[in-house]
């Protein structure tokens, strides 16, 4: 064999050797790629936007790129599912980076009466913003106005008694706040209420029976220790089985805060959504003395 044949081969054994290395280093990255989708954060860098508005948020797990503030994309049982972005921003550091993010209602409709109402946040990350999940406060409420201070979003907003139909306008108060956990945003909780405050579950939490509710009341919120619960659908219908009254076993006579806690069982709903009602014990029966605190929840399918 020559010396030309000689070093044509080895020429040849040495780019499909390195050819080889080359599609092997492809394929570990594509792999590398892939296996970060399992952290959200990591996948949601490839999705950096040089403005909120152009962000990536995603509903139910589901990602929506807005432009300009606005989506619109054909969906199953519906012509156009629209969504938009309903306030003004409300801007601060949300966690803790120096840097400012932003928060936003954003509203999404798909042909139907209902219009359902979210808060999401645009984490500003490098030079641009990375888009968090997106927490439904509700269908059809009112929001008033969003803020953002100590690293919390707090929206206020009106929505309906728990018997009023989706056609009354919405006149009950309500606040709820969102903090950021990771590149995630959580509901932590309702506005703190002077008589009774409920830690779990969470507004607008999914739940199933059993459910644990627990939390603390005044002592005046109880008599012989024990305050009645109700879980309503959308609809009115009760659907709580046990237990109808909560109970603790701490010393209830006090004007102090006292712990409460209790499993409640319920059956299947007729409803995706519906209402935890926690009731002041009334024993004088005169409305004068009536209070309770509603809780919207959605139901597991």
């Amino acid at each position: 064999m020559s010396n030309i044949t000689r070093i044509s081969i080895y020429q040849f054994t040495y780019l499909a050797g390195l050819t080889l290395l080359l599609v092997v280093f492809v394929l570990i990255s594509n792999l590398s790629i892939v296996g970060s989708q399992n952290c959200s954060f990591k996948w949601q860098k490839s999705r950096v936007a040089a403005d909120p508005l152009d962000a990536t948020y995603y509903f139910e797990g589901n990602p929506v790129t807005l432009i300009n503030g606005l989506a619109q994309e054909s969906v199953a049982g519906a012509s156009v599912l629209i969504t938009r972005v309903w306030s003004e921003p409300a801007m601060g550091d949300l966690n803790a980076d120096s840097r400012n993010d932003y928060a936003f209602i954003i509203t999404q409709e798909a042909g139907g009466s209902g219009s359902f109402f979210y808060i999401a946040a645009a984490l500003g990350y490098g030079n641009g913003y990375i888009g968090t999940n997106a927490v439904l406060l509700g269908d059809r409420i009112t929001p008033q106005n969003i803020s953002v201070s100590q690293r919390q979003i707090l929206v206020n907003y009106a929505e309906r008694l728990p018997d009023e139909p989706m056609t009354a306008k919405p006149s009950v108060g309500r606040s709820a706040y969102l903090s950021v956990s990771g590149s995630r945003l959580l509901l932590t909780g309702p506005k703190l209420n002077d008589k009774i405050q409920v830690t779990e579950p969470l507004p607008n939490a999914l739940v199933s029976s059993p459910l644990m509710v627990s939390g603390q009341a005044r002592g005046t919120w109880y008599f012989e220790a024990s305050f009645p619960v109700s879980l309503l659908e959308a609809n009115g219908n009760n659907i709580a089985t046990d237990p109808p009254y909560i109970m603790t076993d701490k010393e209830w006579m006090t004007t102090d805060f006292v712990p409460f806690e209790a499993i409640l069982t319920f059956t299947p709903p007729a409803t995706k959504t519906g209402w935890l009602i926690l009731k002041k014990d009334n024993p004088s029966g005169l409305p004068a003395n009536d209070d309770s605190i509603s809780i919207p929840i959605r139901f597991a399918e």
